[in-house]
């Protein structure tokens, strides 16, 4: 098909060799996509980079539509999803632009490897999801269900947030963490419960800061909140050396909780190497654990 603006795609039948139907569209100058039908569908194509609405609201749960293959327009794309399961990726978003995607409670893989400040604002129900912004530069928005959920975040203050769920070892959400421009410029996760995971970047044999012996409790940065500034929790949480091994410290300012993993060996912050998060709430890390470049909440 060349030089439709509206594609609708109907995916129907039974293909008993792989159960997915498979279809090219060569089409240089689309701008929409509508989806629905009864079969898994893969979809490739769309070289002219002019795709900029998607509406898959009609593939049914347990279906899978594969959109991995399509290229996406460098101006931004809204994708309207139900609850089948997506397979979605842009690597073509310009800077300053919008990628909206919402979708229910299927099962969701977004990667968005665009490396500029696009935005990415994705919205997922209580599907297995798993979405890597992991090289993006923008202020991402991300909000998922209570499914298993696994989120890879770029540099940008991206905004994240889990919904409540029982945290057993069947649903457990993992967080990975971007490194920072600078020690304001941190993303900011809400809903991490017990048994959660944050992910840091990986710097020897990390551990909590203090030395041997070193604890949750005693890793935790206290000052007079009557005259500490955040910038002196943060100088505070960053004054060891971590150039070899990772540490971690944390405090808590504001009425919020902050992480910092300082991987350099200057006595402070050192923008684009050391690693600060932001919890939103009070959330006692006392009882977490370190392993791997990872806290796993307790």
């Amino acid at each position: 098909m060349t030089s439709i603006e509206s594609v609708t795609l109907n995916s129907l039948g039974s293909n008993e060799a792989a159960g997915v139907n498979k279809v090219d569209i060569v089409d240089a100058t689309a701008t929409s996509l509508t989806i629905t039908g009864t079969e898994s569908t893969t979809v490739t194509g769309f070289g002219g980079s002019t795709l900029k609405t998607i509406d898959a609201t009609a593939i049914g749960a347990d279906l899978v539509l594969d959109l991995t293959g399509v290229t996406l327009a460098t101006a931004g794309v809204s994708f309207k999803g139900g609850d089948g399961d997506y397979l979605f990726t842009d690597s073509n978003l310009a800077a300053g632009k919008v990628l909206t995607y919402t979708a229910g409670n299927g099962d969701n893989t977004i990667v968005d490897s665009s490396a500029t400040t696009g935005v990415a604002n994705i919205t997922l129900g209580n599907g297995d999801n798993s979405v890597d912004l992991g090289a993006t530069k923008g202020v991402n928005t991300v909000a998922v269900g209570t499914g298993i959920n696994s989120i890879v975040l770029g540099t940008g203050a991206s905004i994240v947030t889990i919904a409540t769920d029982t945290n057993t070892s069947a649903d457990i959400d993992t967080v990975t963490i971007g490194t920072p421009l600078t020690a304001n410029n941190y993303a900011t996760i809400t809903g991490l419960g017990k048994g959660d995971v944050l992910n840091f970047a990986d710097k020897g044999t990390e551990a909590w800061a203090g030395g041997v012996g070193a604890t949750a409790t005693t890793a935790k940065v206290t000052l007079d909140p009557s005259t500490a500034l955040f910038a002196d929790y943060v100088a505070a949480a960053s004054a060891g050396d971590g150039s070899t091994h990772g540490q971690f410290s944390w405090f808590q300012f504001g009425g919020n909780t902050y992480v910092v993993e300082d991987k350099s060996a200057g006595a402070g912050f050192v923008a684009n190497t050391d690693i600060i998060i932001k919890l939103t709430g009070t959330v006692d890390l006392t009882k977490a654990t370190v392993g791997n470049h990872e806290i796993t909440l307790g």
